[in-house]
């Protein structure tokens, strides 16, 4: 397998492996999200509708997440499936109020965007917690 993810699938569902995080689902649908208002906090932004979403789909608010940008084992990678010409995205494993590890997507210009937040699968936090153990000895 090369740098790229592999993809294959039947029907309206897609299996994505990436080598260096996790298997991850994506369902063939399409789903408009109306941006609505933008929310600016610090360092931080993301779109109020987007947020909501999120409450619902995994039951974090982006607001509740913010100190994980601030874990000193931060591990985020460039998320080349999902960047474009003009956007470059990451994708970064840390942990929130010291009780969980938490998976977020995000761009970074002036303000970091948050896109998305979630638990982190039981892969990822072993990514985590080899790559804490390998930074911190």
């Amino acid at each position: 397998m090369n740098n790229e993810s592999a993809c294959a699938g039947r029907g309206n569902r897609i299996k994505c492996i990436d080598k260096y995080v996790h298997t991850v689902y994506y369902y063939m649908q399409v789903v408009t999200v109306p941006k609505g208002e933008l929310i600016v906090k610090g360092r931080f932004e993301w779109f109020k509708k987007k947020d909501e979403l999120n409450v619902i789909n995994h039951g974090f608010s982006f607001e509740q997440i913010l100190d994980i940008f601030d874990d000193a084992n931060f591990y985020e990678i460039y998320d080349s499936k999902h960047s474009k010409l003009n956007e470059d995205r990451y994708f970064g494993l840390g942990c929130t109020n010291k009780l969980f590890v938490v998976a977020v997507s995000y761009t970074e210009k002036d303000l970091i965007h948050i896109i998305s937040v979630r638990l982190a699968s039981p892969k990822e936090k072993n990514i985590y917690d080899a790559y804490c153990r390998e930074i911190n000895g």
